[in-house]
């Protein structure tokens, strides 16, 4: 029985597997996916009130927000109260929401790529140490990059209606698209993590791999999560925003524990190909 055991643990897919689970278990990767779920979460809400903020002064018009809050509730028909008395709120508070949400998104931000940076340092030893300066300068340009994506992606849902209302007869293959395009992209921000926050990253040889599978799992769970926040939603709606804030964070744990496995899988590859031995 030893025997099998050992032949076992021989394997190479066997041997890189615990490898990567003696990495992430010796940096504490649980309790940093944990730590980064919470500061997402507080980098996130600042977030929310400056979309809340713009959007008050997108619905300023009565006709757009009666047509808005119809399609809210077409959606969720439970929360028409809420949705009814939260757009209301949104115009009444527009210039607060858009200010004090501009504000703690980038000190939020900024804090949320410290910690990041902290814990890819932790995953991938061998750098420097970047200073406070340098991770907050860092931070503000990775903001300016996500508020960019932000209005990129808003300005190309009206092309994207429009591709749908175009291709109705491929309605399923259309459909499909959405979330294999999301899985491309987030597999893409992975391989940018991992080869670019790290002052020691590994090459890009050893980053791909681990880059692909991190992103895949993240985007299949994220399609997921999509799929099942409204049912969520409504069926937590009598415990308030605390299950939701609960369900979010579940899920950004869940997202944070794959990105720092498939980091702990690269930084494994990183150190055996600097070793010259081929990497699992």
């Amino acid at each position: 029985m030893s025997g099998l055991v050992e032949r076992i643990k021989g394997l190479r897919a066997v041997r890189t597997a615990l490898a990567v689970m003696g990495t992430a278990g010796a940096a504490g990767l649980p309790l940093l996916a944990m730590a980064l779920a919470f500061t997402t979460m507080f980098a996130i809400l600042p977030g929310v009130l400056l979309l809340s903020g713009v959007l008050g002064w997108a619905i300023s018009d009565p006709l757009t927000r009666a047509d808005l809050l119809a399609r809210l509730v077409s959606y969720i028909p439970p929360l028409a109260g809420l949705f009814e008395d939260s757009l209301e709120s949104l115009v009444r508070e527009r210039g607060a929401l858009s200010v004090i949400g501009l504000l703690g998104l980038i000190w939020g931000a900024s804090n949320f790529y410290a910690a990041l940076d902290e814990v890819m340092r932790r995953l991938f030893p061998g750098g420097a140490v970047r200073g406070f300066v340098s991770r907050r300068v860092r931070g503000v340009v990775a903001v300016m990059v996500l508020v960019a994506l932000g209005v990129g992606t808003i300005l190309l849902s009206g092309l994207w209606a429009f591709v749908q209302t175009t291709l109705a007869d491929l309605g399923p293959l259309v459909s499909l698209a959405v979330p294999l395009l999301s899985i491309v992209l987030i597999t893409v921000v992975v391989l940018i993590v991992y080869r670019y926050v790290p002052t020691a990253p590994p090459s890009w040889r050893a980053a791909i791999p681990p880059a692909i599978a991190a992103g895949t799992g993240i985007g299949l769970l994220t399609n997921l999560f999509t799929v099942l926040a409204p049912l969520l939603v409504g069926g937590l709606a009598a415990f308030g925003v605390i299950a939701t804030v609960f369900a979010a964070l579940v899920w950004l744990n869940f997202c944070f524990q794959l990105l720092l496995y498939g980091a702990a899988w690269a930084r494994y590859r990183r150190d055996s190909m600097r070793l010259g031995s081929r990497p699992g």
